[in-house]
């Protein structure tokens, strides 16, 4: 959920609140799912 939306310059800033349980992927902003304790979907 976004919290926060603000502009610093020419960027807007967006804050954001995430379930602990649940991260999202940096690169997709999907959940990610946990296979084994090495790897991360």
């Amino acid at each position: 959920m976004i919290q926060k939306v603000r502009k610093e310059e020419e960027r807007w800033i967006f804050e954001l609140s995430l379930p602990e349980q649940c991260p999202l992927c940096l690169v997709c902003l999907k959940r990610t799912i946990k296979m084994t304790g090495k790897k991360k979907q």
